[in-house]
């Protein structure tokens, strides 16, 4: 049996439903690293360097792209529903190619 998959959770602002987002993601049994409320797309790779997670999950969104031009797959949230989804899309098993 594989490992979960490691998940980041980050915000850029107050008011987002991050411990909800880190409940649900933990339910589907993913691993997750709450970051917390951070103040800049820096300190949100300085935490993915020192984690080494498979994704990040931010909200509301990756400020002019900069976590993932740094080579870090990212993706981005407004609600709790579409974090969830989101980050479940991005971290389930890819199917091999048919030959």
């Amino acid at each position: 049996m594989s490992a979960p998959a490691r998940v980041l959770l980050a915000a850029f602002e107050t008011g987002t439903e991050l411990a909800e987002v880190a409940r649900a993601l933990r339910d589907e049994g993913l691993e997750v690293i709450y970051a917390g409320v951070l103040g800049s797309a820096a300190e949100v790779l300085s935490a993915a360097e020192q984690e080494d997670p498979a994704l990040v999950a931010v909200s509301p969104a990756d400020p002019d792209g900069a976590i993932a031009a740094a080579g870090v797959e990212v993706v981005a949230f407004r609600t709790v529903q579409e974090g969830v989804d989101r980050v479940k899309m991005a971290t389930r098993p890819r199917s091999r190619p048919r030959r």
